[in-house]
């Protein structure tokens, strides 16, 4: 448990050292922020307010112009004829002139108590006045009892910023996942004709850091530092030329830091023939068979995976096809 907890914190302060990430967190808390602040502080709208007396009950409803339809919602207890009601009511000050009320009819307490209510209601909505006071009771029977509703579902805002936070970093967990797996192929990709020019320089009587040397001063000469392994090439030897460390070292860190399986095979390789003396042209002719073989390996899979996101594409064409060609057979029969 503990060291799933260190993995955790360590995944953490890793994530939080990228500016990037940091900003949008940053700024992911502060919309939350002004959006839960916003629905808090939201009333019932301009022109219309909650009458209260002294003891802080709701007794009225004011509206600035009594010519103007107001909307306010409520909650309402209204007990009456052995019966009890929670209802959460709008109240709609309009000046209507009342329709006639259904004649009653026998009705349990609580239909009656419901329609008493709904009368009161109308006959509040139907109030011309500015300031509109509300019952506390119906008749002798009922008494009602009026409260400002209470909304808290702005309280669920702030759950939407650990689900942002946690989506932005799995979209850029999911980039670099995506970079380091473009960044392997162009590795096997690139890596047997390099390893295949290393071999042609070294065998012409080049030693292995002027063979490296003239590789990398080509691909940056003409333009074709643009892939990922080229342009490592190239600073592997910008880096080796500004700093004491020698080539086979800076090589060697940079096989550690990509971790690519090819790459790192060749390097030892390297390393062992700078570093040993033994034959690196037997050693390189050696890899580049492997290397040439795993491209064309590398390329079958990425023809077959090609076939087989066309095949859909494919039945869609195939199924118009048909369709096409049989429609006119079908209409001729059923004309027919």
């Amino acid at each position: 448990m503990s060291e799933a907890i260190k993995k955790a914190e360590n995944f953490v302060k890793e994530t939080l050292r990228e500016k990037e990430i940091r900003n949008k967190i940053l700024m992911y808390g502060i919309l939350i922020l002004i959006l839960t602040a916003a629905c808090g502080m939201k009333g019932i709208g301009a022109g219309k307010h909650y009458v209260l007396n002294d003891n802080g009950k709701l007794v009225g409803l004011s509206r600035d112009d009594a010519g103007e339809t107001a909307t306010f919602p409520l909650d309402l207890r209204a007990e009456g004829y052995g019966a009890c009601q929670d209802r959460e009511v709008t109240v709609t000050l309009k000046g209507e002139v009342p329709d006639d009320l259904e004649k009653e009819t026998v009705e349990s307490p609580e239909d009656q108590l419901s329609r008493r209510v709904d009368q009161s209601l109308q006959e509040i909505g139907n109030s011309q006045e500015q300031v509109t006071m509300l019952p506390d009771r119906i008749g002798d029977d009922i008494t009602l009892d009026w409260k400002i509703p209470k909304n808290h579902t702005f309280l669920l805002i702030p759950l939407f910023f650990p689900i942002l936070v946690y989506g932005t970093i799995r979209s850029r967990n999911k980039a670099k996942e995506n970079e380091i797996k473009r960044r392997e192929e162009n590795i096997r990709k690139e890596l047997p004709a390099f390893n295949h020019q290393l071999l042609v320089l070294t065998g012409s009587g080049l030693i292995f850091t002027d063979a490296f040397r003239y590789i990398a001063e080509s691909y940056e000469e003409r333009g074709k530092a643009a892939d990922s392994f080229r342009s490592m090439i190239v600073q592997i030897q910008k880096e080796t030329a500004e700093s004491t460390h020698d080539l086979i070292s800076v090589l060697r860190r940079k096989s550690q830091e990509i971790n690519e399986r090819s790459w790192s095979r060749v390097v030892s390789v390297i390393a062992e023939s700078q570093l040993r003396g033994t034959d690196l042209g037997i050693a390189l002719a050696v890899e580049s068979e492997m290397l040439w073989e795993q491209r064309k390996k590398m390329a079958e899979e990425k023809g077959k995976l090609a076939e087989t996101r066309l095949t859909f594409p494919l039945a869609i064409l195939l199924m118009v096809l048909i369709l096409v060609t049989a429609a006119p057979a079908v209409i001729q029969v059923q004309g027919s």
